[in-house]
């Protein structure tokens, strides 16, 4: 069974303290006593071996917080985000499916409806199969920071998958760094091994895989940071040729 509880902030009523929102399949009232319907939404989802208190979360809703008035959730989904991972990728259906059914509360909640178009959901690792699994969308980006298949040593995927993607600096490793990656994960079944039987995050954060980490997370810190940019660049697409593979990846320095 999971439960599922979310967090959510706004700026100008509670910036820095988040309010619990209990809920489940069962919920049929949205209540909130800091959700402003006339502010957009973003919602954030956490990854395999996560929990919707990850530290990452609170630095992306800090920075959504300090660019506009909007409201941010968290959905906390992390009784499902646990070993076996081949399990808690068919978890990913049922927690979209959920959210899904939150955000019909929302739009139930005032009158007028709740425009989709004020949503913006922002996944990560199998957040972002969640994202998708919450329903069809009008835009889809995707930032690519592990272009290699578990197949090779990563756990990520070369292929376009929405409207737009980014491949920040090719989004691959030194042909040193692949050699030492493999040479830590070994064989195809080692690998799907460890993965998915680490009991939590911070142990496999204690595997000597600097290198790995940095490939997994670094799309969050660039997403992060380009909120914290985003009056300091100069114009819009101005980086798309060093970035956007569609007008040819360049390395970034």
């Amino acid at each position: 069974m999971l439960s599922n509880h979310s967090t959510i902030s706004s700026l100008t009523s509670n910036p820095t303290v988040a309010e619990r929102l209990p809920y489940s399949e069962t919920t049929r009232i949205f209540s909130s006593k800091y959700f402003r319907f006339n502010r957009k939404l973003k919602l954030i989802v956490h990854g395999y071996l996560e929990s919707g208190e990850e530290q990452w979360i609170k630095q992306m809703a800090g920075a959504w917080l300090n660019r506009e008035d909007v409201n941010v959730i968290s959905v906390n989904w992390a009784l499902g985000a646990t070993p076996p991972y081949t399990q808690a990728v068919a978890n990913t259906r049922l927690v979209g499916a959920i959210i899904a059914h939150l955000l019909r509360l929302v739009q139930d909640a005032t009158p007028t409806g709740y425009s989709l178009n004020n949503i913006h959901i922002i996944g990560h690792s199998l957040g972002a199969h969640i994202a998708g699994y919450t329903g069809s969308s009008s835009f889809v980006d995707v930032v690519h920071t592990d272009v290699s298949n578990i197949m090779s040593g990563g756990f990520g995927m070369n292929q376009t998958c929405g409207h737009v993607d980014f491949y920040p600096n090719g989004a691959s490793l030194s042909r040193a760094a692949r050699r030492r990656r493999l040479r830590t994960f070994g064989t195809l079944s080692r690998r799907i091994r460890l993965f998915s039987m680490v009991s939590n995050a911070s142990a496999l954060w204690a595997i000597d895989l600097s290198y790995f980490r940095f490939l997994f997370v670094l799309s969050l810190f660039l997403f992060v940071y380009s909120l914290a940019l985003t009056y300091l660049l100069p114009a819009p697409g101005s980086l798309a040729g060093s970035i956007c593979r569609a007008r040819g990846c360049k390395t970034m320095t």
